[in-house]
């Protein structure tokens, strides 16, 4: 097994790694297809001091999907999870001009990842990488390095301009799986004859409705449509909240970044045109916007201060019923009340933890001895050892006396104090004063009663 190590390295007489080089890089693309990590790991045991070999051979049309899954095992982290040597040693390895080959190639095959990656990553050249999201028309992506380059307002409207497209895009994908619902139900409803069918149709009327619905959110096209439209919401949010910090000048960003979300989603039924649609298309659509309201809202209500909110609602739609507002009021006093509740039960819980501790402070005072001395017969020494030496027990007995030496001055110390303080009270041994001194009677009481006659306070 050493020996073929060795040989797999290329340090061997016979130079393995030479011979396995031509059929290697012959099935590589295949192998990297079939697993990119383990095929990857191979790699990086047999040919570390060669990538730009193996990157090579993997360039052309037909092998550029492989070519993505070698850089995508490496660069996501997928290879160091397998293989924690082999991962960080190949990703060192690659150059800038790799990642530039691994953002073309997931521009190509992959956009939808585009955005994440850009988001965690810094090994690219920010106006290349616009340059090629544009190219491909990847409206996050574009978006998130707009705001690097400093264009927070453009990097906004991208993405309120690419929700509203795909707002359009989903309304046309809920008017044809309707379309297609409501020719299915009419068909059945067409081979029943006289009678039959018409009472079937009047009794079936507002299942039909009901069903269309359930049909069109929960169809696979729906679905994914759905799904670009979050993503797109997601994306604008994102850049509001990091451009609405405490250090950002609010006259240029701050709250007007989330008014411009918030009124591009209350005008949305307007551009929409539902009051045109199939009642049962515009339940679905103003379904969907009444859920992208409450996200954006239970974003926004963290960073925008609740004045600044109150008064856009109600300068900018007063002339309304504030019908597309209900709702997500009706969310925000629940979180408030929530909130409250949470508040008062945490400080319920700190005032009976406090009291608790109080009372247990108190009663380990109320437990504790006085004690006046190191004879007393209450105190105990204990031996914790539990077989100690002659050494540690003379230790201990020097250790007691000097307690009991350091106790004795402290009280005479005490006692001389105690001894002055009564001679500075004594009329009769005033310091500086001669004894041939004549002190007359005290005359007191004459305003009050002397309470305090005769004794120290």
């Amino acid at each position: 097994c050493a020996a073929s190590q060795q040989d797999l390295s290329g340090s061997g007489p016979t130079n393995t790694k030479d011979l396995l080089k031509a059929p290697i890089f012959g099935k590589l693309p295949e192998l990297i297809n079939l697993d990119p990590v383990q095929s990857t790991q191979l790699v990086t045991e047999v040919f570390i001091e060669d990538v730009d070999e193996v990157i090579a051979s993997l360039n052309g049309e037909d092998n550029e999907i492989a070519l993505f899954n070698f850089f995508h095992a490496i660069i996501s982290g997928s290879l160091a999870k397998v293989d924690p040597v082999a991962g960080p040693a190949l990703l060192a390895n690659l150059t800038l001009s790799h990642h530039q080959k691994y953002l073309l190639l997931m521009a190509r095959y992959h956009p939808e990842m585009m955005y994440q990656h850009l988001t965690t990553n810094d090994n690219y050249r920010v106006e290349d990488c616009l340059k090629l999201c544009q190219e491909y028309d990847i409206a996050d992506a574009s978006a998130y390095l707009l705001e690097r380059m400093g264009n927070v307002s453009s990097a906004l409207q991208l993405m309120l301009q690419t929700l509203e497209a795909r707002l359009m895009g989903l309304k046309r994908v809920v008017r044809s799986i309707g379309s297609e619902g409501g020719s299915n139900h009419r068909r059945k409803g067409s081979h029943m004859s006289g009678s039959s069918a018409g009472s079937s149709r009047r009794g079936a009327s507002t299942n039909i409705k009901g069903n269309m619905g359930a049909s069109i959110t929960t169809s696979d096209a729906y679905k994914k449509e759905l799904e670009k439209v979050k993503q797109s919401l997601v994306v604008a949010l994102d850049l509001c909240e990091r451009n609405s910090g405490a250090s950002k000048p609010r006259s240029d960003h701050g709250s007007q970044l989330w008014f411009n979300i918030l009124d591009r989603l209350t005008n949305a039924k307007g551009f929409l045109r539902l009051h045109k649609e199939q009642s049962e298309h515009s339940a679905v659509m103003l379904t969907l916007l009444a859920e992208l309201l409450e996200l954006s809202m239970q974003r926004m209500v963290s960073v925008v201060p609740l004045p600044d909110l109150l008064r856009k609602i109600t300068t900018d739609h007063s002339g309304s019923s504030l019908g597309e507002f209900k709702e997500m009021l009706a969310t925000l006093l629940k979180t408030y009340n929530t909130e409250l509740k949470l508040s008062k039960n945490a400080l319920d819980v700190m005032n009976g933890d406090v009291q608790q501790m109080t009372a247990d402070k108190r009663r380990l005072k109320l437990r504790g001895y006085r004690i006046e001395s190191l004879d007393d017969p209450r105190v105990k020494v204990v031996d914790v050892s539990g077989g100690a030496s002659d050494e540690q027990g003379a230790n201990e007995a020097s250790n007691l006396s000097r307690l009991r030496a350091k106790r004795n001055q402290r009280l005479a110390r005490q006692g001389e104090i105690r001894g002055r303080s009564t001679l500075s009270t004594n009329p009769r041994n005033t310091v500086g004063v001669p004894q041939s001194a004549h002190f007359g009677s005290r005359q007191i009481g004459r305003l009050s009663k002397a309470d305090n006659y005769g004794r120290l306070m």
